[in-house]
């Protein structure tokens, strides 16, 4: 973010990777919440070539890497890195068991007992993905809030459905709370709900809180994010369309998995592709390779500002915080098949591969496997 978008007295932006892992370390109740790791511009030493200073650029600023020996539990290798990453890296113990790292800390190192390992990502970084496997950025989240915040997409589900836009959509920036314990990496298979016959994917970008907060301007709520990540949002849609005549929301039609990731892109990042109320990015989705959705993360209505403003009026934001975008124009097969039929859009299916993909943000792949059994409830 830049100065344009913060109010006289109100904090600075979160600038620096370094700076955006040191606040939501600093937050409340994360001691296993994960290893949030750097990358890009503190992996890639200045003068290490041409591969490494592309890896400064295009890079993820911060993702999770898993390495070989993890317990059950994550060392919180969360302190202010600016100046060392390896020597934090190499001093985390696991909350769980205490033994020393076996999650790595950034491609920079793999902690104690594979220096040569780390030595080699440093050296190279683009080489570490081909092998590695990425986590979920956040991958137990304080809470994911997941608004409803591009006009196309709900004023073309509502039309073609012979319905006008209700005007209180165009006052406030409504969301619903989706499940912390059902949040999948990027890369991760994802089983259909028990018993959805009409399963479907969603393309959202999110924010991640930094810093915690409360009761913020939109101006000030700029300055709590700290960073930016691609988000899927797996629906039912069968039990969704039930449920939501309960007057409860979408309960289990939106309970069974979130995809995010691959990787956190820190705000100075994106400020290059700043439009309108997001950011000049152009997103697409795919079902075994035929393209179903593409719009631009650039149209929303409502800016992340306005959207953290609302969620924090009356109560707290605090690091680790996901708000989602909600469904970006043409971005689910509820839209679609409702506007083209569903036997040009059919529904997801076991077996199907999902890939979700933005500038910048990276790509979300997923294979579609078989439910778990429905069990009857009387």
């Amino acid at each position: 973010m830049t100065g344009n978008h913060r109010g006289p007295d109100s904090p600075r932006p979160l600038d620096t990777i370094g700076e955006a892992l040191a606040e939501i370390a600093d937050g409340e109740n994360r001691d296993n919440k994960g290893d949030l790791v750097m990358a890009a511009e503190h992996v890639a030493p200045a003068g290490a070539g041409e591969r490494s200073a592309s890896a400064r650029s295009f890079l993820p600023s911060l993702g999770l890497l898993k390495g070989p020996g993890a317990c059950s539990g994550l060392p919180t290798c969360l302190r202010r890195m600016e100046d060392s990453t390896r020597r934090c890296c190499r001093t985390a113990r696991c909350t769980v068991c205490g033994a020393p790292p076996g999650w790595s800390t950034c491609w920079a190192t793999t902690g104690n007992g594979w220096p040569e390992a780390g030595e080699e990502a440093l050296a190279d970084p683009l080489d570490v993905l081909a092998e590695a496997e990425l986590l979920a950025p956040i991958p137990v989240p304080t809470s994911v809030r997941d608004f409803y915040a591009y006009e196309t997409h709900v004023k073309t589900y509502k039309e073609a459905n012979g319905q006008d836009m209700d005007p209180d959509w165009y006052e406030l920036p409504v969301f619903y709370f989706q499940n912390p314990a059902a949040i999948r990496a990027a890369h991760e298979e994802i089983p259909m709900p028990p018993g959805c016959v009409k399963f479907d994917y969603e393309l959202e970008f999110a924010a991640v809180i930094g810093r915690a907060g409360s009761n913020l301007t939109p101006e000030e709520a700029e300055a709590h994010i700290a960073g930016y990540l691609l988000l899927c949002d797996w629906s039912a849609r069968d039990l969704q369309s039930r449920e939501v005549r309960q007057g409860m929301g979408p309960v289990k039609g939106k309970d069974s998995a979130t995809s995010l990731g691959p990787w956190l892109v820190t705000p100075d990042e994106l400020d290059s592709r700043r439009v309108g109320n997001a950011f000049d990015l152009q997103m697409r989705a795919s079902v075994n390779g035929r393209p179903y959705s593409k719009g631009n993360a650039g149209d929303l209505y409502w800016s992340f500002g306005q959207m953290i403003s609302y969620a924090s009026r009356g109560t707290r934001i605090v690091p680790g915080d996901v708000m989602g975008s909600g469904t970006v124009g043409t971005g689910c097969i509820l839209e679609l098949s409702t506007v083209h039929g569903e036997e040009q859009f059919p529904w997801l299916r076991a077996g199907d591969e999902v890939t979700l993909e933005a500038d910048l943000l990276g790509a979300i792949t997923a294979r579609i496997t078989d439910p778990l059994p429905l069990y009857p409830l009387r």
